[in-house]
C-alpha cells in the first residue's frame, strides 16, 4: 500500500488518525534531481466531517511558484474530499524560506 492508498484508507476509516501524512521527499533520488522539491510534506485531518490539508513547503518563489502551489493542493483536496465522502476543510500553506522580489518598472523612451 502507497502513501496516498493508506491516506485514502484512513480517511475512510480511520478518521481521527493524527498520522495522516504524505511525504513528497524521496530521499534515495535527491541526488539525481536538478532541482529538489519545494513542497514536500502534506498533513492531513478531518474536523466536524471537513477535510484539511496542511501544506509544507522548503522554499517558494511567491511571484511564480505559489500561486501554482495554491491551485494545485487546493484542487488536490477537493479531489480528496469528494473521493473520501468530506467536504474541503482548511487549506493552510507553512513556506521556510519565502522568496519575495522588488519589481521594478523603468519607462523608457524610444526614437
Amino acid at each position: 500500500m502507497n502513501q496516498v492508498d493508506k491516506l485514502i484508507y484512513d480517511l475512510h476509516f480511520n478518521k481521527d488518525s493524527r498520522r495522516m501524512v504524505v511525504s513528497l521527499w524521496n530521499v534515495e533520488d535527491l541526488n539525481n534531481m536538478a532541482l529538489q522539491p519545494c513542497a514536500f510534506l502534506t498533513e492531513w485531518n478531518v474536523t466536524n466531517g471537513k477535510l484539511n490539508l496542511l501544506l509544507n513547503i522548503r522554499s517558494s518563489d511567491t511571484l511564480v511558484e505559489l500561486p501554482y502551489n495554491m491551485a494545485q493542493y487546493a484542487f488536490l483536496l477537493l479531489l480528496m474530499a469528494q473521493t473520501c465522502g468530506l467536504k474541503p476543510g482548511l487549506f493552510t500553506i507553512m513556506i521556510n524560506d519565502a522568496l519575495c522580489m522588488k519589481i521594478i518598472c523603468v519607462a523608457h523612451s524610444f526614437k
